[in-house]
């Protein structure tokens, strides 16, 4: 077994394909009017879709009610949903022509690929996310964060966030207020993807220097992006997740859920920035750890075999030498 092999394996057992989607692959078709957008965007908002139905009027709400002194697009990328999704989208679109942009995918490539689909549209230099389940809850968002980032010379900016449980109830993300993001604080004080606004040639720049990842997920943008300049904070709440229980860790079994968090640490170690490989590393031999009394006997070789070849390949730290010792005893 090597370690590529133990990577394969997670992704098989947590159902993601681990092959990079083609261009061919990621191709949409648009049926928004060019001659009616704005001629020149300084932030691309994108909204990857499916199946979002009413949930996609309160994203869009938020979006509109942004009080910006420049112009934006608003990229809206169907995942070929198959509810009114498509159709609620155009209605925004013939609403706000010279902001709204609708594409349509050819093919279904899931949550995280949609979102390479939907940057590859992106016009304006600086690319703001918000997921289809998710809400901007304060119109200055943008505001805010695109002069942060000039004045910062940051390539991507991130903010604090609520996350609405069911029942009604809330809780708060949030990191140490400091000017900067680094990678140390965010594997342990998470920042919400819908917070993020970053630069469009950082992106791109990080997806021709490690296209061996195989997706554009949360902790793929920050990693990579950090890798490449800095990440600023802004101290202020300006989103909420809404967690439902139909986001993708809900609908994956428990067993299949913790294959994929460990296989995405996997590759972000084997594929990704090498000068954070021994965070990645640690926080794999971490998650294997906690994972160890969750799954069954089958899984905890393929566990063992990760951890084992990961650690022989890692430079030395004081992080992962605690946390491989924490784990052998286990073994």
């Amino acid at each position: 077994m090597t370690l590529e092999k133990c990577f394969d394996e997670l992704g098989r057992r947590a159902s993601v394909d681990a092959v990079p989607m083609t261009p061919e692959a990621l191709a949409c078709d648009e049926t928004s009017d060019p001659a009616m957008l704005c001629a020149d965007p300084q932030v691309s908002v994108f909204i990857p879709m499916y199946n979002l139905g009413p949930r996609l009027d309160e994203a869009l709400a938020g979006v509109m009610a942004q009080e910006a002194d420049f112009p934006f697009e608003v990229v809206l990328c169907d995942d070929c949903s198959t509810d009114d999704t498509a159709a609620l989208a155009e209605a925004w679109g013939r609403r706000y022509p010279e902001k709204v942009r609708l594409l349509r995918a050819r093919q279904n490539a899931g949550a995280l690929r949609t979102r390479l689909r939907a940057q590859r549209y992106c016009r304006a230099p600086w690319i703001a996310l918000l997921d289809g389940d998710d809400l901007w809850t304060d119109p200055g968002k943008l505001r805010k964060q695109l002069p942060l980032l000039r004045k910062t010379g940051a390539v991507m900016t991130a903010a604090f966030s609520e996350v609405l449980l069911p029942g009604g109830k809330r809780e708060r993300y949030t990191c140490p207020i400091t000017p900067f993001v680094t990678p140390k604080v965010f594997v342990n004080r998470y920042l919400q993807t819908s917070t993020y606004v970053y630069s469009r040639a950082a992106a791109e720049e990080a997806l021709r220097r490690w296209p061996g990842l195989p997706m554009w997920d949360d902790l793929d943008i920050y990693y990579r992006l950090a890798a490449l300049g800095r990440v600023a904070l802004l101290p202020e709440s300006v989103a909420v997740y809404r967690r439902l229980g139909d986001g993708m860790s809900s609908q994956m079994d428990k067993l299949r859920f913790e294959c994929f968090m460990r296989w995405r640490f996997l590759g972000l170690f084997l594929y990704g920035p090498h000068t954070l490989r021994h965070l990645f590393l640690a926080n794999l031999l971490k998650g294997i750890r906690h994972t160890w009394p969750l799954v069954d006997d089958d899984t905890r070789p393929l566990l063992r075999d990760t951890a084992t070849l990961a650690h022989a390949r890692a430079p030395w730290s004081w992080a992962v030498h605690r946390e491989w010792r924490k784990l052998r005893a286990l073994f």
